[in-house]
């Protein structure tokens, strides 16, 4: 039997893939599996990918998910073009010196505590000189011997019994330090903004400088070859790519720097403007009335952006409420480049998996030939979102203009909105500037 205990979210690719490797293999007897454990030490605390806790004590397991070549001896590890690192083995010893420590405290101290190194993607690459190679295991049969034999106890001792494993459990789970992330690069978290699979958002706030950003903090999916983990660090890098070949304007969110974890493989981050403020859909789940005056303000930035990377032959792609962001002081700002088709960057992309198509806010043309899409389908997009804001709706229901009729509109209003969202690109606005035009034009009709 084993029992697993998620001490902390998200483990990382290789830590599930190993820790499935133990449920399906670990054989006989009572295991315990503790992820992402966080062990207190000092006014700090150590963490461990995995510990397994049975009948043989207590084993702690530092894993790694590198490809290719690895040379190492006992002070350093090489992989690739990755700097020389401290040696794992020599981490995880300390590590499971402090644990033994830790355990001598609660009155365990003639309890085992062994140190192991998993390679998640197998030892055949791994060229070390290190007398503890005997230590460092792939996902096979030699890994399941460590763990369920003395062959590696620290010290010999008789077998544990079920009473004293729940023992160990139950102490090492309740003195679990609860990670919280504070810092990422030069930036503190001041809050988490949103979660979903694979990204988190937050607000942080620059160490040094006077400048809060918004970070985008992505996670890689499952991947089985290097030609995955290019591609998916390429979607990451896709809104700073797409906002640097864009250029600088008002109405479009800044990006600042795109970088990897120095700690980890699996997380890269994206460190944007921060707009004090809401974004649209904010606005528009309160189901507030706005101005027609306001909107039309918002409508001529949002289109000065258009056009502004429509000259760079960028198009958006996913023009929402979600990615419009609404400053304190009237400005409205053009953000979240993912999906953004740029012809200098090469082939277009989705991001990490998910449909080009996500809302009626893409044009029609997103469902039949979503890679060919042009600045109309933006133009779509915008006039779908001013829509929304006319009918103080959050886009659940469909875009009839037909529901105008009762909102005492100019007609010049419905002209510009209906040309916007015409089903049939021929049929709309052209470019986002003949738009803007028009646009600036239609407060002489609004009293």
């Amino acid at each position: 039997m084993v029992e697993v205990i998620y001490c902390a979210p998200s483990p990382q690719f290789g830590e599930s893939r190993t820790l499935s490797f133990l449920r399906n293999r670990l054989g006989d007897g009572h295991h315990v599996v503790l992820t992402n454990y966080y062990l207190p030490h000092g006014n700090t605390s150590l963490e461990i990918d995995l510990v397994v806790v049975n009948r043989f004590g207590v084993f702690l397991i530092e894993v790694k998910d590198w490809y290719g070549k690895i040379v190492a001896d006992d002070i350093f590890w090489r992989q690739g073009k990755r700097g020389p690192v401290k040696s794992p083995i020599t981490s995880i010893d300390y590590k499971a010196k402090v644990m033994h420590g830790f355990l001598s405290e609660q009155g365990m101290g003639r309890v085992s505590v062994t140190g192991l190194v998993v390679l998640a993607r197998g030892t055949q690459m791994l060229e070390i000189g290190d007398p503890r190679r005997q230590r460092v295991f792939g996902l096979d049969d030699s890994l399941v011997g460590a763990l369920t034999t003395d062959q590696h106890q620290a010290f010999r001792r008789p077998p544990l019994g079920r009473s004293d494993i729940d023992r160990i459990k139950d102490t090492v789970v309740r003195n679990h330090v609860k990670p919280s992330r504070s810092f990422i690069g030069q930036y503190q978290i001041v809050r988490e903004l949103r979660r979903e699979p694979g990204q988190v958002e937050f607000q942080a706030q620059h160490t040094e400088l006077n400048r809060q950003a918004r970070i985008k903090a992505f996670q890689v999916l499952e991947i089985v070859s290097q030609k995955q983990l290019a591609e998916q660090v390429r979607r990451f890098r896709r809104d700073i790519e797409a906002l640097d070949a864009a250029g600088t304007h008002p109405n479009l969110v800044s990006a600042y720097e795109f970088f990897k974890d120095e700690h980890s493989d699996e997380f890269y981050y994206l460190i944007l403007e921060w707009v004090a403020g809401e974004t649209l859909a904010d606005l528009l789940a309160r189901h507030e009335s706005v101005p027609l005056p306001d909107q039309l303000a918002w409508m001529q930035q949002l289109a000065s952006a258009l056009s502004h990377v429509h000259g760079k032959d960028i198009v958006h792609r996913n023009l929402t409420p979600e990615n419009t962001f609404l400053a304190e002081d009237g400005t409205i700002k053009l953000g979240n480049f993912d999906f953004a088709k740029v012809p200098v960057l090469g082939q277009t992309i989705s991001v990490t998996g998910i449909p080009l198509v996500q809302s009626r806010y893409a044009g029609p043309e997103m469902l039949t030939k979503p890679r060919q899409v042009d600045g109309r389908t933006d133009i779509y997009s915008l006039g779908a979102v001013w829509f929304d804001l006319l009918t103080a709706q959050t886009g659940d229901e469909p875009l009839d203009l037909d529901r105008l009729q009762s909102h005492s509109l100019p007609n010049e209003v419905l002209e510009v909105l209906a040309r916007m969202v015409a089903p049939r690109r021929a049929e709309r606005y052209q470019r986002a500037a003949a738009l803007l035009e028009d646009l600036g034009i239609l407060p002489a009709f609004v009293t």
